[in-house]
C-alpha cells in the first residue's frame, strides 16, 4: 500500500466527491452528521472494510470526529495472522487505535451446534459490542456495499421472505447503533 492522505484536500476530485457522497448518505441515513461522533470501524483487512476504514478516519479529520478500528481474526483461514498483521499497520500509519480479537469460531460453533457462518457472526458482533463500550461510541461502521445489499435480498428472495424484509438490510441500525454508510456504493468505486 502506497501513501495515504493525510486529509480529503489530498485526494482528487473524484475521490472526494465519492467520501463527501459516503458521508451524505450515512448522514442521510443516522439523521446527525456521523463524521463529527465517535466511531467503531469493523475491518476484516478486506478492500471493502480497509476503504471504509480510510474514508471514515479522512471524514473524522475534516468533521471532528474520532475513529477506532475493530479487527476480528476467525481463525478460519491458514492466513487470518496476514490479516490481522496488516490491519495493524494500516491503523498504525492512519494513527487509529485498533482493537483486535483472537476468536475460536471452529470450537463456538461445535459447542453450540450452529454453523460457522452464524458462530462467527455471533462473536464478531460481541466483540464489536464490547469495543463501542470501551470507546464510548456513536457508531459502529459496516463496510457492505450496494453489491452485499444485492445478494442479501436475492438471498431473502430464494428462501421466501415477503415484503418488507425482502428490501434487504438496513443502512442504519439505531439500536445497536450500525451504520452502513456504503451501502449505495459499488465495489468499483471502493477499489
Amino acid at each position: 500500500m502506497g501513501l495515504l492522505p493525510e486529509s480529503i484536500l489530498e485526494l482528487n476530485p473524484k475521490q472526494a466527491r465519492l467520501c463527501l457522497g459516503i458521508e451524505k448518505f450515512g448522514n442521510l441515513k443516522c439523521g446527525k452528521n456521523f463524521a463529527a461522533s465517535t466511531m467503531i470501524v469493523g475491518v476484516s483487512g478486506g478492500i471493502d472494510s480497509t476503504a471504509l476504514l480510510i474514508i471514515a478516519t479522512l471524514l473524522a479529520r475534516k468533521s471532528g470526529g474520532r475513529v477506532f478500528c475493530a479487527h476480528v481474526d476467525h481463525g478460519l483461514r491458514d492466513n487470518s495472522a496476514d490479516d490481522r498483521a496488516f490491519v495493524e499497520d494500516l491503523c498504525a500509519r492512519l494513527n487509529i487505535p485498533v482493537e483486535t480479537f483472537q476468536a475460536d469460531v471452529s470450537g463456538y460453533a461445535s459447542n453450540n451446534s450452529i454453523g460457522l457462518e452464524e458462530a462467527g457472526r455471533i462473536m464478531r458482533y460481541d466483540f464489536f459490542k464490547r469495543c463501542m463500550k470501551k470507546f464510548e461510541a456513536d457508531f459502529l461502521l459496516l463496510a457492505h456495499h450496494i453489491g452485499d445489499l444485492s445478494e442479501d435480498i436475492l438471498m431473502r428472495l430464494i428462501r421466501g421472505t415477503g415484503w418488507p424484509a425482502l428490501a434487504g438490510m438496513d443502512a442504519f441500525d439505531p439500536k445497536r447503533k450500525l451504520l452502513r454508510p456504503l451501502l449505495s456504493t459499488t465495489k468499483n468505486e471502493l477499489e
